[in-house]
């Protein structure tokens, strides 16, 4: 996730900086032409990471089919950012990364939220969502959802109480 991590930042910076009435500049090291084509290529790198890292026999979960699905359909980058970081959310919480190798987490964070890896893995994913609102990459409803879905839910609190828990 860290690679994929540092991949999508340089794609931020990009759209951070981006004027769209420069639509067709070079944006950075990526030689990408546009934002969206910078993003695309995000996509399909974090999708060849996580299938390169799966351990044997493993499967991706249903969100990287739904992120290839995005890029074959050209959806918008709203929806390809929504569609990754559902798949973020999955893959940080089912999987720990060990010796480069996604594994299966034995973590239950119904019963173990409050060791403290626990909470900076679960709140550093949280906080990722929120920069990627901030900086106008992915819509607020979209975050909710996979927020409430894929990381509320599996602590096992409240909205609120998750808030409260991660200090916000």
């Amino acid at each position: 996730m860290r690679s994929f991590v540092l991949l999508l930042i340089s794609v931020v910076a990009i759209v951070t900086s981006f004027s769209p009435v420069r639509n067709h500049v070079k944006t950075s090291s990526l030689g990408m032409s546009t934002v969206e084509e910078a993003f695309e290529q995000a996509a399909k790198q974090y999708l060849e990471e996580i299938g390169s890292c799966l351990g044997p026999g493993m499967t991706p979960p249903p969100e990287f089919e739904a992120v290839k699905n995005a890029l074959d359909n050209g959806e918008k980058m709203t929806v390809l950012a929504a569609r990754m970081y559902d798949l973020m959310c999955e893959q940080g919480m089912i999987y720990d990364k060990v010796d480069g190798v996604l594994v299966p987490t034995e973590v239950n964070y119904k019963t173990d939220y409050d060791k403290p890896e626990v909470k900076t893995k679960v709140g550093y994913i949280y906080q990722y969502g929120i920069n990627l609102i901030k900086r106008g990459i992915i819509e607020v409803d979209d975050v909710k959802s996979s927020v409430k879905e894929r990381l509320i839910a599996r602590v096992g609190l409240t909205p609120e109480e998750f808030d409260e828990w991660l200090g916000y």
